[in-house]
């Protein structure tokens, strides 16, 4: 085989590896914020205190909008609504979550307010004292690293067996394999 030869089969392997590799992409699965199931409130209050410090209950299902809201601010992922018996008139205080994901952050927003029989109340100053946190997400199906392959071949009407071991890290393709008495080596990428 002429090294012209040799190049256009190369290409035309890249190709078509190129191509398959594609095509066998599995297509990105969306993060799924929120509960399937109801989970049952939680009282964390210390020792001598009666309900000051839950675990809200979670009910599925499409949380109560703000009254107002501004745009930009991400998808609304919940809303939560605590009674505040305490109060001189009684009144429930709701906190809604909105989330944007930008890039590999997740931003979450918290709007707040506090609904009485006579209307809405005035809220002092307020904010979120938050940490930066990251989750190691799972991976779709893990890569494999190793492949082992036996190599059939025919030739002049007998057939030849050889076998082929790649080792993959990251991109890179690295791999030794023997057919035909003759041992061969591999290198390459792949995408």
């Amino acid at each position: 085989m002429t090294l012209r030869a040799w190049g256009l089969a190369l290409l035309a392997a890249m190709a078509c590896g190129f191509i398959a590799g594609r095509w066998s992409v599995p297509p990105a699965k969306p993060l799924t914020i929120g509960a399937k199931q109801a989970l049952p409130e939680r009282d964390l209050s210390p020792k001598g205190e009666v309900r000051t410090v839950i675990v809200t209950r979670i009910v599925p299902g499409t949380p109560e909008a703000p009254p107002a809201h501004p745009e930009g601010i991400g998808q609304h992922l919940s809303t939560t609504a605590t009674a505040l018996p305490a109060l001189a008139g009684p009144g429930t205080f709701h906190s809604a979550i909105f989330g944007q994901v930008e890039g590999p952050r997740l931003t979450l927003r918290t709007l707040q307010w506090l609904d009485t029989p006579a209307g809405r109340v005035s809220l002092g100053d307020a904010s979120t004292r938050e940490t930066v946190t990251s989750f190691p997400m799972p991976r779709a199906r893990p890569e494999p690293r190793w492949t082992v392959a036996a190599l059939p071949a025919v030739q002049d009407g007998r057939l030849i067996v050889g076998a082929m071991v790649e080792h993959t890290r990251g991109p890179l393709v690295i791999g030794v394999g023997y057919l035909d008495n003759r041992a061969f080596g591999i290198v390459g990428a792949r995408w």
